[in-house]
């Protein structure tokens, strides 16, 4: 190679080196002192972008757990709340428990103070419990939490509005009902009976209520219905319970001797003598004015008897001739002196003129009559009723109901010797419509009692029969009580259909052994509600703690992988740092010996 001062290539060469040598001791140093194996772009561009998108994905998990954690915390604040609320309803529960028991007025009217003041703070529970400063126990609320990285990875939390005010149940009762009331319920079920059994087409909101119940095991037992709809409360929604006890007389009320009569004592009422009574009278005016009723109402149907009552004269004219002899048909002043064969004659010429409208208008007279002597005996018996606790209604044409709201038993007995009649035997001339005897009728505590439907969805106004016997086997078919046709919720037209009111906790009380059994069904459902509410939140909750390890999880092994990508390895870039240190030290070296090749040349000049 030749000598040259000029150029030295030698000390080129031993500076690119150098060069070469500084650029993994610059990297390993630059790793080092960031503690990242990719500090820019140009150390590893993929893995850069790899890097970053998961580096995004860690930072969004980290929020998402702190969402969920703080959907864990809502959750948990809603459990407290309904934990306390249900131990409120629970002590509204006991205590109308106990005031549906026999208790004074005065210890169910104390009763009733804790029952308002519990209610108090329910209402206040609902309304001032806050997640941070939002209320969401008195309206429907769906707040969601992003649990994820992507759109719409969340998990809702929902709450209803569980106030006092929205909680309860619809129901057919209603607090102004009397007895009034539960003797046309108790008459409609007896009506219902008479006329059909409880069969397999009864239904309650299209749902079947199971086999046949004979019509005589309902007749002043609505207890048998009333446990049937209870059987058959998770398919219906519907509830039923009693309010009040009646006895329905079995037959109504006929009286045949003018000069009838009840003394003093004729019928004790749960233990009560009743005072006496006198059969009603009707006077000729009314008669007449019947009798013209009936001539003008079926006057085509009178004409044609007439023919035909004519061509069987002479077996009319033997008919009352054999009443006549035998003393069944007596004399009048006017027909003494007469045969009875001419007696009976015009006994014939009168009721072949009437065209039998004789016997239309004997039985219409024979009705007024009735229901008048029946409603003089009702006045009798409640004139006792503060002593028997009691109250009579004449039903119908004649019919007595005796009726309460207590729901107490009722016993009542009728003294045949101290009926009298002036032409015959008083027992013959007059029937009550309840058994004779001193064993005479009664009806057990609560097994009478006017029907009370309640559907535990809250807000659903009105309960489906189906057909109009149902209606009327249920207490609620149209009755006739004291001249004025109605049923129990004051409607003039029969119906398939009944109405149901709202009744809420605010509105419960227990000051009444009535109210009291509300109270107590509509304790029971709101406990359903809450219950059902609070494990719901517990689900989530659950379902949060679970999605907070799974987020936790993710991120740690995306952290580490991330890692792997992103951060330096300290042994290998302390063993590349200490090899490219002793390459650019021994580049420095041979460097400065490069730099004095030159000087050899020196050499030759001197020689």
């Amino acid at each position: 190679m030749a000598l040259v001062i000029n150029t030295n290539l030698t000390a080129l060469n031993s500076q690119r080196n150098l060069r070469k040598s500084e650029g993994p001791l610059n990297t390993a140093m630059q790793r080092l002192s960031s503690g990242l194996r990719i500090n820019s772009a140009k150390d590893d561009a993929a893995g850069l972008a790899i890097a970053t998108r998961m580096d995004a994905q860690v930072r969004g998990l980290s929020v998402a757990i702190r969402n969920a954690n703080d959907g864990l915390s809502f959750a948990q604040t809603a459990e407290g709340a309904v934990s306390e609320m249900v131990s409120d309803v629970e002590r509204i529960y006991e205590l109308s428990v106990q005031s549906a028991s026999y208790n004074t007025p005065q210890d169910r009217k104390s009763m009733d103070v804790e029952v308002k003041e519990l209610i108090s703070e329910l209402d206040r529970v609902v309304t001032q419990t806050r997640f941070n400063g939002e209320q969401f126990l008195n309206k429907q609320v769906s707040w969601s939490y992003q649990v994820g990285t992507k759109v719409d990875e969340t998990i809702t939390l929902n709450t209803r509005n569980i106030s006092p005010t929205a909680l309860g149940v619809t129901t057919t009762y209603n607090q102004n009902f009397n007895e009034s009331d539960v003797s046309k319920a108790a008459w409609s079920t007896y009506k219902g009976a008479m006329d059909e059994s409880f069969g397999t087409d009864v239904k309650l909101n299209n749902v079947g209520l199971g086999g046949a119940i004979a019509g005589e095991d309902i007749k002043n037992s609505s207890k048998t219905i009333i446990d049937r709809v209870n059987k058959y409360t998770n398919e219906t929604n519907v509830k039923a319970m009693s309010f009040g006890n009646a006895l329905v007389g079995k037959d109504a009320l006929a009286v045949a001797s003018e000069g009838v009569a009840g003394q003093s004592g004729f019928m004790t009422v749960n233990g009560v003598a009743i005072g006496s009574f006198s059969k009603a009278q009707i006077s000729d005016e009314e008669k007449a004015q019947i009798k013209q009723e009936v001539t003008s109402a079926e006057g085509d149907q009178i004409k044609a008897k007439q023919a035909e009552l004519e061509a069987n004269r002479d077996q009319i004219t033997a008919d009352f001739q054999k009443k006549v002899e035998t003393g069944e048909i007596k004399r009048t002043d006017d027909q003494k002196g007469m045969s009875d064969k001419d007696v009976a004659g015009a006994l014939a010429d009168k009721y072949i003129s009437n065209g039998g409208s004789d016997q239309t208008v004997n039985e219409k007279v024979q009705g007024v009559v009735a229901k008048r002597t029946a409603e003089a005996i009702a006045v009798v018996i409640n004139d006792k009723s503060t002593e028997t606790g009691i109250k009579a209604y004449v039903v119908s044409q004649s019919r007595l109901v005796l009726a309460n709201t207590t729901g107490a038993g009722i016993t009542l007995s009728v003294d045949e010797s101290r009926f009298t009649s002036k032409t015959g035997d008083a027992t013959k001339d007059v029937t009550l419509g309840f058994k004779t005897g001193a064993n005479g009728d009664s009806v057990e505590g609560g097994k009478n009692g006017m029907i009370i439907l309640s559907d535990k969805r809250f807000g659903v106004g009105t309960i489906q029969f189906g057909n109009d016997k149902t209606t009327s086997l249920f207490g609620y078919g149209m009755v006739t009580q004291n001249g004025d046709q109605a049923n129990i919720q004051q409607k003039r037209e029969t119906s398939d259909s009944i109405a149901l009111s709202k009744k809420s906790v605010a509105d419960l009380s227990i000051d009444t052994a009535d109210n009291a059994k509300l109270t107590m069904m509509v304790s029971e459902e709101v406990l359903d509600v809450l219950n059902s509410f609070k494990s719901t939140i517990g689900a989530k909750m659950n379902r949060i703690e679970s999605t907070v390890r799974n987020l936790d999880n993710v991120r740690e092994n995306i952290s580490a992988a991330k890692s792997r990508i992103l951060d330096a390895d300290f042994a290998t870039e302390t063993a590349d740092m200490t090899k490219a240190m002793i390459l650019h030290q021994a580049g420095i070296s041979i460097l400065a010996q490069s730099n004095s090749l030159p000087q050899s040349v020196l050499a030759l000049l001197r020689t």
